[in-house]
């Protein structure tokens, strides 16, 4: 996925202008005025390649090698980004983990606050971009800001009320075996390499409590900090896709398997926007299974849901399967965080996406039938 998006984007940058196209051709035709490719392959492997590579430099890139040679390169540089994976299987670690590694500094301060304000804990469970302080969260929950306290071994702060804190550090050069561990899947999690965090110092409240919860087959307690996750993000789901008239997660999905989405239907192939829209967020796109259903069904009826879904499709034109990132935690994918995810459109089919034939009415009783059967009942003796 990552080559791919690179390509893209060295594509995107190689078809700017005219202007751009011509300079490179003189580059080609001239020797002297050609950038120094290994030159170029090391600041893409030293540095981030937003900032460094310059225009010019990526379109000579793309003109002046050829496909071998970059596919080559792109491995090396995901090589480069992931040392301890030549396949990208830990691609997706702690983005604050990511950049310092990213930068080449080799120990990050941690600091593990347990037991705090539920808003604070709260604010940790959000799928926030990575920039955005979980405190400002917390203290917009809590209609006060969260008092903070800095540590005593590390240049960390922490919320003053935590019954426990542990300060350290993670060495951005060290992995060790992790796992297995019982996790909200319901199955015990696979043994993977993971940094490691390294106590300096603990500190604690008198008397203590260690606050934790129970994980394991859904139902259990994360499955309702869940569902008030999915209720809370409704709104912002919403600014992003207005079409949305609503969503579900149920719990035997464990909040990244299944996901129904109720849309406002508007145009040809609007289902597979919303399937693609969603996979392209940053926490929904682990999401393995997304149902598409019109704004009439009830997501949360999951009855209902499988009655319409399952009447509305089929299957070989309305499912959709594509390849990309999936949770960490899903052991049925054909490689640690990468595998294949599935869409389905279970909306009402138009003329206008290639459905010729007539669209049946659902079997409903008008409201006159309704009020007198209301009326009949009670003299049936029933």
């Amino acid at each position: 996925m990552l080559r791919s998006f690179l390509l893209l984007g060295l594509v995107a940058l190689s078809c700017t202008n005219a202007v751009a196209q011509q300079q490179v051709r003189r580059a080609q035709s001239n020797p002297s005025v050609q950038p120094d490719l290994k030159t170029v392959y090391q600041k893409w492997l030293d540095e981030d390649v937003v900032y460094i590579i310059t225009a010019e430099e990526s379109r000579a890139f793309l003109m002046l090698t050829t496909d071998g040679e970059r596919e080559r390169f792109i491995e090396q540089f995901w090589r480069a980004r992931n040392p301890n994976s030549a396949t990208g299987d830990n691609a997706y670690r702690a983005e604050h983990y990511r950049r310092m590694t990213r930068h080449g500094r080799d120990r990050m301060p941690v600091a593990v606050a347990i037991g705090a304000d539920p808003a604070v804990m709260y604010a940790a469970l959000l799928p926030l971009p990575p920039d955005l302080d979980e405190m400002m969260i917390a203290g917009f929950l809590r209609e006060k800001p969260v008092e903070m306290v800095k540590c005593e071994t590390v240049d960390v702060e922490v919320p003053a009320n935590a019954e426990i804190v542990l300060e350290g550090y993670v060495d951005t050069e060290e992995l060790r075996a992790e796992g297995p561990f019982g996790d909200h899947t319901g199955y015990y999690s696979l043994e993977d390499e993971f940094p490691v965090f390294h106590v300096t110092c603990i500190t604690h409240r008198k008397k203590p409590i260690y606050q934790t919860i129970i994980v394991g087959k859904p139902p259990q307690e994360d499955c309702w900090m869940g569902e008030a996750i999915e209720r809370i993000y409704l709104p912002l789901m919403q600014r992003q896709f207005p079409e949305v008239a609503d969503y579900h997660m149920p719990f035997a999905g464990v909040f990244h398997n299944l996901m129904i989405v109720a849309i406002r239907k508007d145009y040809p192939g609007h289902a597979r926007k919303i399937m693609n829209g969603i996979w392209s967020l940053p926490q929904a796109m682990f999401t393995k299974c997304i149902v598409v259903v019109d704004n009439d069904t009830n997501v949360r009826d999951l009855n209902e849901v499988a009655w319409r879904v399952l009447n509305n499709i089929d299957p070989e034109r309305d499912i959709q399967f594509m390849a990309g990132p999936v949770d960490q935690l899903d052991h049925s994918s054909r490689l640690p965080n990468f595998g294949s995810k599935m869409g389905i459109d279970g909306t009402r089919k138009w003329k206008s996406e290639g459905f010729d034939r007539p669209w049946p009415k659902e079997i409903k009783m008008s409201e006159n039938v309704k009020r007198r059967i209301d009326q009949l009942w009670p003299k049936l003796g029933l």
